[in-house]
This record gives structure tokens, C-alpha cells and sequence, in this order.
């Protein structure tokens, strides 16, 4: 399981603003110090993802 099976590919993929799943801190703006809270993670042009 993919820790993001659950956003849509065009909220990341096909976002301009983000590209790739592998672009972290474009949503996890605290990803270069180990922050990956889910709870602060924005995704650009959408806002927060909520499951």
C-alpha cells in the first residue's frame, strides 16, 4: 500500500504546481526537517487533503 493511494493522481500528477509524489515539501512544508504530519499537508490549487 502506497502512502498516498488515497489522493487522486490529479491532485499531484497532474498538478502543475506539484508534479510528482516525490516532490514532498511542495505539500509537506516541513518534510526537510522529518515533518510529514498529514494534518499540515496542503496541496496546492486543492488545500488540505482530508481522508
Amino acid at each position: 500500500m502506497r502512502k498516498h493511494d488515497e489522493i487522486p493522481d490529479r491532485l499531484v500528477e497532474g498538478n502543475p504546481d506539484v508534479g510528482s509524489f516525490s516532490n514532498c515539501n511542495v505539500c509537506h512544508e516541513g518534510a526537510a526537517k522529518g515533518d510529514f504530519d498529514e494534518d499540515r499537508a496542503i496541496i496546492p490549487g486543492y488545500g488540505r487533503w482530508d481522508d
